[in-house]
């Protein structure tokens, strides 16, 4: 498999540093975004029951997703492929304190990644020189830099879903030995990024029949859920909470670490890239397939009680209720017998 097997990322490689930045460099709009290496983000691989004999084996079950779990943090680069990944950690952990305590996340802590080169992250990571992470929430929120830096972390997602989409294993729970399991998801990852390098595989079809997948001769497995940008939304920990401080051994202030993320903002408004407007009456257009039964708009699809405003509005409205005796239950049955 070539170089796909060994999986280590190098900070002291300038020369890898800056092949990983020229492709995160073209697939920008107008190549504005200069630096980024690598995207980090987490996801949760569902695994059975620990045995008795594993120490604190209740820290692998995670509660608001009601199932046993390891955590995998990964970067990947501008073609999806895994260049870096850890497990050490419990899945109850946060997103940036699994990353700071990870080797790599470490070695970038201490500030050996050379400038002008750092990672990028989602709302769960901590802002620092070698992480850029979204403005929303603070006072420099900028929504063009935002659309940019949320287009150049998309490869993380796609490369976790493309790994579960790949390998059918994922979409159960892992009934392998604990010992085991790492290695077996280090041994997937390096098959993803074969396949990568390869061109194998990029158009994934399976025969699905009412939800289910035959991922093996006579064995039908349930096809994982994903969302309209191809994520897994079963697997990937989308409801965490705000990013957990870590304290850096550099000791660089606040202004120092807002540096990085200002020179992006105003590279990104001197190109004049901003984020594609909606297409027009967007929220008028009625869902396809349902006969013009409802009157709610395509893009809310939630219960009538949680319905929007404009929704709501559109919503035909109830015929007056007789409230009185004769319109109760126990009038109705009354009159049905005279």
């Amino acid at each position: 498999m070539r170089d796909c097997a060994l999986i280590d990322f190098k900070v002291d490689d300038v020369q890898r540093l800056r092949q990983l930045e020229a492709g995160f460099r073209a697939r920008s709009p107008q190549q504005v975004w200069r630096g980024q290496v690598g995207a980090v983000d987490g996801c949760h691989i569902a695994i059975l029951a620990p045995p008795p004999h594993v120490p604190e084996r209740k820290k692998y079950f995670v509660a608001r997703k009601n199932k046993f779990a390891l955590l995998l943090i990964a970067v990947a680069d501008a073609d999806s492929r895994i260049i870096y990944y850890d497990i050490s950690q419990v899945p109850t952990t946060h997103d940036s304190l699994a990353w700071a305590t990870s080797s790599l996340g470490q070695q970038v802590g201490r500030g050996d990644l050379p400038e002008p080169f750092f990672f990028s992250g989602d709302s769960a990571f901590s802002l620092s020189p070698s992480m850029v992470v979204p403005s929303s929430g603070t006072q420099f929120f900028d929504d063009a830099f935002d659309f940019v830096q949320s287009s150049e972390g998309m490869p993380i997602e796609c490369a976790f879903g493309i790994l579960v989409r790949r390998w059918g294993m994922f979409w159960r729970p892992l009934a392998v030995r604990f010992d085991r399991l790492a290695p077996l998801i280090g041994a997937a990852i390096r098959l993803h990024n074969f396949c990568i390098d390869e061109g194998i595989g990029d158009d994934i079809n399976c025969h699905v029949v009412h939800g289910k997948a035959e991922v093996q001769p006579g064995r039908w497995e349930v096809v994982p859920k994903f969302d309209r940008l191809g994520r897994p939304v079963d697997l990937l920990d989308t409801g965490r909470g705000p990013p957990v401080a870590v304290a850096s051994a550099s000791g660089r202030d606040l202004g120092d670490r807002q540096r990085r993320q200002a020179e992006l903002i105003k590279a990104v408004k001197e190109a004049g890239v901003c984020r594609p407007p909606l297409e027009p009456q967007l929220h008028l257009r009625r869902r396809q397939g349902r006969g013009g039964r409802s009157g709610r708009a395509q893009h809310c699809r939630r219960p009538p009680s949680r319905w929007c405003s404009r929704c709501r509005a559109r919503r035909p409205p109830r015929p007056p209720r007789d409230r009185s005796w004769r319109g109760s239950r126990r009038g109705a049955l009354f009159f049905s017998f005279a």
